[in-house]
This record gives structure tokens, sequence and C-alpha cells, in this order.
């Protein structure tokens, strides 16, 4: 999206009119991805959770008590503390690299779009590596 303002020269309008515009359009993306990255993954281990106990109960393979007693006695706080540790990071990556590749982007639509490409392979090469850093140091 910031490529695109980039590209059709809205970002240079905002700079003539005297916009900050780095305070105006990137630090809100990076902020909200700050924000909604924690709660969707809060909702999806809690919806992951919930899943599993419906199907603990409509099916013979696991039974209810089981699988509650297995919730209760392995849960490790320490792991949620990591997992909260690394969504944090994870979100500021994936929002600081697009924005920074959107924001200095120069060229064509064509070029946008190998841009978007590299901005997907560049956070997936760093959660990669910021995975591994932190499950080292941590765990």
């Amino acid at each position: 999206e910031i490529g695109y303002m980039r590209l059709y020269e809205q970002i240079d309008a905002m700079d003539i009119m005297g916009v900050h515009t780095l305070n105006y359009i990137v630090l809100p993306r990076i902020v909200a991805a700050l924000l909604t990255f924690p709660c969707l993954i809060i909702l999806s281990l809690t919806l992951s959770m919930f899943g599993g106990y419906l199907v603990s109960l409509f099916s013979d393979g696991i039974p209810k008590d089981y699988y509650l007693h297995g919730l209760i006695t392995n849960f490790k706080p320490f792991e949620v503390t990591v997992a909260g540790v690394k969504i944090i990071v994870y979100s500021f990556i994936v929002s600081s690299v697009s924005c920074f590749l959107g924001y200095f982007f120069k060229g064509s639509s064509y070029d946008l779009s190998r841009i978007a490409t590299r901005a997907v392979v560049a956070n997936c090469v760093i959660i990669l590596t910021l995975d591994y850093l932190i499950t080292s140091l941590m765990l």
C-alpha cells in the first residue's frame, strides 16, 4: 500500500504539504501490527484449545478428561512468555520491513510487485532467523 502511495506520488505530495510522512504513514501501521498480531494469536490459541475439546467430546479417540488433564498438567507459563516475546518481535519485523521497502520504493508498477515479493521473502528469512535466535536464547 505504501509502495502504491509512493508510485502515484501521494507521499511526495504530503512531503510538499509539510506532513512528516514517516509519522503519518508508517508509525500507525507498525502500532496496529503490534496491537493486532498478539490479539490474533490469542484468538487462534483459544480456538484451537476449544476445538480440541470439541473433538474430544464428539470422538471416541480421546476422552475429554484425558484432554483436559493434558492441558492442565502440560501447561508451562514460560513457554507462553517465549511465545509472547516472539509474536511482539515478529509483528514489529513484518510491519517495519514491509513499510521500509514500500516507503523507499522507486520504479514502476512492475517493480512494485517485485518489491512486494522481496518483502515477503525478507520477512520469512528474518523471522526464521529470529525464531532460531529467540528460541536458543530463551529455551
